[in-house]
Formats: structure tokens, C-alpha cells, sequence
């Protein structure tokens, strides 16, 4: 997820906010949004696509329109990826302690956002702002969760020759995980 983030924010940082928006490829190639699916491949009449692929992208566009109207400063893109990587409610599996260090990660981000906010920015009620970062992290665990459902699902159902824009890696590992 930190890629799609990564990318989504290197996207506007070289287009700008203002543009329509364009996936990454690689580190210098970037290609409209509207002819991705073409590209990709992504099979609409087939019933796990519908399921698992279509809710998943929605979920990517609804965070692509949140993250672009937030406009974020690299300073509060660095925000997002420390809450949303410390916050991980749905992991049963995560120790007492890493959940204590979690928090001590978090409050002290938040310290450092403010100092940034009111020193830096001179922004003093910027509250309302925060609290969007924050529901855009949160978002992330949102999506992860449908990426996973969908990759269960790609088992059983046929997506499409190109239907994940995944690094291969990243499927690998998911099928070396399960």
C-alpha cells in the first residue's frame, strides 16, 4: 500500500494537484488514469472482477479524491504513512509492548505536526486538517483489507490476464503467505 501511496503522492508533487490524475509506471513514465483499465485488462463482465476489483478501485478513487483535495505538504504525506502504519487495529497478533511503542509513535508525530503547524505554517485552528490526514490513513487500512479479500479471490475467479497493478513481488508474497 505504501507504493500506491508513495506513487499517488510523487504523481502530484510532478503534475501538480490541479491535473488530472495519471498512474506512476515507473520512476519517470506516467500514463493517464482513463487508459489504465484498457492496459490493465481488467475483465468487467467476469463476476469475481465485479466483486473484488470493482469495490477495490472504487476504494482507490475515493482516496485519490480525498488525498487531492487535502493537497498535502511532505511534511503531512509523512503524517499519513506514520499513522497508517501504526495504526493497525485489525491485527490481533501485534504485542502489548509494539502496541504501547505504537502509541508513543503516534502522539509524538502528532507533537511534531503541531509544532509544524503553528511554527512553521502559523496555521493556529488547523484541527479540521489533522483530522483529514487522519481519516486518509485510515482509509489505507480500509483499502489493504479489500486488497486482501480481493487476492484470496484470485484463486478462484479469473480477474484478467494484467487485472492487479501489483508488483509481482507483492503477489508472490501473498501467495507464499497463504
Amino acid at each position: 500500500m505504501f507504493i500506491y501511496l508513495r506513487n499517488v503522492y510523487v504523481v502530484f508533487e510532478h503534475c501538480g494537484y490541479e491535473s488530472e490524475f495519471k498512474v506512476l509506471i515507473d520512476n519517470f513514465q506516467y500514463l493517464d488514469e482513463k487508459s489504465a483499465p484498457k492496459f490493465l485488462e481488467v475483465d468487467l463482465e467476469n463476476e469475481g472482477s465485479t466483486t473484488f476489483v470493482v469495490p477495490y478501485e472504487e476504494k482507490l478513487d475515493k482516496f485519490y479524491v480525498e488525498f487531492k483535495k487535502v493537497k498535502a505538504t511532505s511534511f503531512e504525506f509523512t503524517y499519513i504513512c506514520l499513522i497508517a502504519l501504526w495504526s493497525f487495529h485489525c491485527l490481533p497478533e501485534i504485542s502489548e509492548s509494539t502496541k504501547e511503542i505504537a502509541d508513543k509513535i503516534i502522539e509524538n508525530a502528532s507533537i511534531k505536526l503541531h509544532e509544524y503547524y503553528t511554527k512553521e505554517l502559523r496555521m493556529p485552528d488547523y484541527a479540521g486538517r489533522q483530522a483529514k490526514l487522519y481519516k486518509i490513513a485510515i482509509m489505507i487500512e480500509s483499502i489493504i483489507e479489500s486488497k486482501q479479500e480481493m487476492l484470496k479471490a484470485w484463486s478462484l475467479f479469473n480477474f484478467g490476464k494484467y487485472a492487479f497493478s501489483f508488483p509481482k513481488i507483492e503477489t508472490d508474497y501473498f501467495i507464499y503467505k497463504n
